[in-house]
């Protein structure tokens, strides 16, 4: 049997430095945008949609910037 790997796993994955610092910062800030979005109320659907967005976006930006500054 062969030992290649057909995945990897996110601990190898190396994301450039400027991405990294972009998506650490972003993760920081973006809360600020969806906060408000969030206590000013989510009445409509385009509403909802944004602010779900926001969260996933925030998401990945906390998985590719967690490492920053290591």
């Amino acid at each position: 049997m062969s030992s290649k790997r057909w995945f990897v796993s996110w601990t190898e994955v190396r994301v450039p430095k400027l991405v990294e610092a972009a998506a650490f910062w972003g993760a920081i800030a973006l809360p600020f945008v969806y906060l408000p979005l969030l206590f000013a109320g989510l009445n409509s659907t385009a509403t909802r949609l944004l602010f779900a967005s926001l969260v996933t976006l925030n998401a990945v930006l906390i998985v590719l910037g967690h490492q920053y500054n290591n």
